[in-house]
């Protein structure tokens, strides 16, 4: 048996518990993000470490939201893999991981510098209303990522949550409007590999 095939087995067997630590993640990672609030507010010239952190976060989120994206894809190339069915065990959990890491992102990139320096209703520069632009739709993801939410809004989750597509375009245009970097490249990649995978499912798969 081969190293998938045990992580496979001790996903399918073991759901719960890791269902568990991702709350236990979670809710570390709320209190990090908390107490780095509450002291970059409280010592606005010391934000250094903060705003590394929400960086770090967001290139996190990235990471998170390619790795969402990867099933799907894949599949629409006629790719499966037990890889990619230990995702879709964890979707849900792993998405509303990247949706916090956002939230972290934007925190102390954006929002915590903006208002401890007065400039919160300064206009945004485009990139950044591409990011966020990608908050707020990402938001309606990610208070609809459970039960009872797919069980109200029946196909109008399914509807809903295709807002995920056009979200790699947005992104991808937050990255690159900063500045050209591997980031940039990925989620482009991502992008151009998601509009092939539907064209190759569509029109290609089964001739």
């Amino acid at each position: 048996m081969t190293f998938v095939d045990t992580a496979f087995l001790w996903s399918a067997r073991n759901k719960i518990l890791v269902i568990r630590i991702f709350y236990i993640f979670w809710i570390f990672l709320i209190v990090i993000c908390g107490v780095g609030a509450y002291i970059s507010f409280a010592n606005p010239s010391d934000m250094r470490p903060w705003y590394n952190l929400g960086v770090g976060s967001g290139r996190t989120a990235l990471v998170f939201f390619i790795i969402l994206l990867l099933p799907g894809m894949l599949k629409r190339y006629g790719i499966r893999h037990k890889l990619l069915a230990i995702i879709l065990f964890f979707r849900r959990h792993l998405g509303i991981s990247m949706y916090l890491f956002v939230l972290c992102h934007v925190s102390f990139v954006a929002l915590i510098p903006r208002i401890s320096s007065g400039n919160l209703f300064v206009p945004l520069v485009l990139f950044e209303l591409m990011g966020l632009l990608a908050v707020v739709t990402l938001f309606f993801l990610f208070i609809t990522s459970n039960d009872l939410s797919v069980r109200t809004l029946g196909i109008w989750w399914y509807r809903l949550h295709k807002l995920i597509y056009p979200v790699i375009g947005i992104i991808f245009l937050h990255t690159a409007l900063q500045r050209w970097s591997i980031w940039s490249v990925a989620i482009g990649v991502i992008a151009v590999l998601q509009i092939g995978s539907y064209v190759y499912s569509k029109f290609l798969l089964n001739r």
